[in-house]
């Protein structure tokens, strides 16, 4: 049970980062913001469930072997290739948050949150359009 409430709160505190308060930590401090780094957040929760070889993770090896082919055939360096591999960690850590955390139950939570952030999206763009230069 005390997972699944820790589970809880990795999730809630990604979601709000990344749609929420992105901006507003912009705003407030030099921080050179990263949607990518939220994900970090769900590492530990690899620790608690553990990886399953699901589908999606063999695509996920598939999709990296493919990467590691190119860049070995393009010459590319073990440096550009390392950070386009970040793309692939960051995106299957995202997966990895949603599938252990959102049940049936958490959906409808997570749907209605997304319709207020919608609802204010429009006001926050406009606000981020005209300050960006200032940032």
């Amino acid at each position: 049970m005390k997972y699944q409430q820790l589970t809880k709160y990795v999730f809630y505190i990604t979601f709000f980062t990344l749609f929420l308060f992105s901006f507003v930590l912009a705003l407030i401090t030099n921080f050179a913001y990263r949607a990518a780094l939220v994900s970090l957040l769900s590492i530990p929760l690899m620790f608690i469930y553990g990886i399953k070889a699901d589908r999606v993770f063999f695509q996920y090896i598939i999709l990296s072997l493919v990467v590691i082919f190119s860049a070995i055939i393009n010459n590319s360096s073990i440096t550009d290739t390392l950070l386009f591999m970040r793309i692939l960690i960051f995106s299957y850590l995202i997966y990895f948050l949603v599938k252990v955390s959102l049940d049936s139950k958490m959906i409808s939570k997570v749907i209605k949150i997304a319709v207020w952030i919608a609802i204010i999206q429009l006001p926050i763009i406009l606000l981020q359009w005209q300050l960006y230069p200032t940032i």
